[in-house]
């Protein structure tokens, strides 16, 4: 009876010491899947003195998409035909925005954190030169 304890015993503390052991080896760290950087759409409308909406905020590493079109009445659909557009210096964007029905899409990979501004060089191109109203917007890359 003593052996069979003693048996009992040994194979308890062997197994017990085998599933420790077995178990630290299954506890290897194994790299998680990361997500894929997610994809950020905006609608933007550019107008003679606004963008709209005129503050975008984003992280690091999404994928950003402009979906810009001219305000009604200023496109090449109108009699005034001027050409709007986005311009991001630190992100080396400058797209011309000319239709009021077709947007221009704009994207990039926001891989710069900061606050950045977003203004109309091709407004600056076209007729009124200097003079156009400064019209502004943000995007903030957190």
């Amino acid at each position: 009876m003593k052996i069979i304890a003693t048996l009992l015993i040994s194979i308890i503390f062997i197994s017990g010491c085998a599933s420790q052991q077995t178990g630290s080896e299954g506890n290897k760290s194994v790299p998680e899947e990361q997500p894929a950087p997610a994809e950020r759409q905006f609608p933007v409308t550019i107008g003679h003195t606004f963008y709209s909406p005129n503050n975008f905020e984003v992280n690091v590493g999404n994928t950003v998409r402009f979906l810009a079109v001219a305000a009604r009445g200023t496109g090449v659909e109108s009699s005034f035909n001027h050409n709007h557009g986005i311009t991001i210096d630190e992100y080396s964007i400058n797209a011309a925005v000319t239709s009021e029905n077709t947007p221009t899409i704009v994207t990039f990979v926001a891989d710069k954190a900061g606050t950045f501004i977003i203004y109309c060089r091709t407004c600056w191109d076209g007729p009124f030169g200097q003079q156009h109203p400064d019209i502004r917007a943000t995007l903030v890359v957190k």
